[in-house]
């Protein structure tokens, strides 16, 4: 009897460190990784390279009533410009703003921010649809986001595409 719970107690212990490989993706209840929230960045430049969400900038869009649509939702710009991308509030641990103006504090280098999503769930080709509001085509920003251990650490990776063209973030607009 004793040997059959040594044996049995002895599997379960393999089967567990089998389980726990170094290259996980993270899962619900895997405790703190030190993983912050993150959302999209992304520019909105004329031919020229001015910020064209700076209201200073002839041009600009700030008023143009900009949406972005995604997961069936359509969110508008805020345009009141924060020094904070990512507000936090008490009843949640990922605070979802939607579509933001932000200027980094004592800059005019605007951006666009959607979000925030939640730094331990990775996501596969989410399309963000990106309406300018001025009778032109669509934009769409098309993203993958993953958070894995790899070799002991925790290694995120996002990819982005325009209009299914690869690109970087801050995503950049030319409008």
């Amino acid at each position: 009897m004793m040997k059959g719970c040594v044996a049995a107690i002895l599997v379960a212990v393999g089967a567990l460190f089998a389980a726990c490989g170094d290259d996980d993706p993270i899962t619900p209840g895997d405790g703190d990784w030190g993983v912050s929230d993150y959302s999209l960045q992304m520019r909105v430049v004329n031919e020229d390279g001015l910020n064209l969400l700076d209201s200073k900038v002839l041009g600009n869009i700030v008023r143009d009533s900009v949406t972005a649509e995604y997961a069936g939702q359509v969110y508008r710009l805020d345009t009141i410009a924060s020094t904070k991308p990512h507000p936090d509030t008490p009843d949640a641990g990922v605070s979802f703003t939607g579509l933001t103006r932000y200027a980094p504090v004592d800059t005019k280098n605007y951006l666009m921010l959607f979000g925030d999503f939640d730094g331990k769930t990775s996501v596969k080709d989410r399309e963000l649809v990106i309406n300018w509001n001025d009778g032109g085509k669509k934009d769409t920003v098309t993203f993958s986001y993953t958070c894995e251990r790899k070799d002991g650490k925790v290694v995120t990776r996002t990819d982005v595409q325009l209009n299914h063209k690869d690109t970087t973030l801050p995503v950049t607009f030319v409008r």
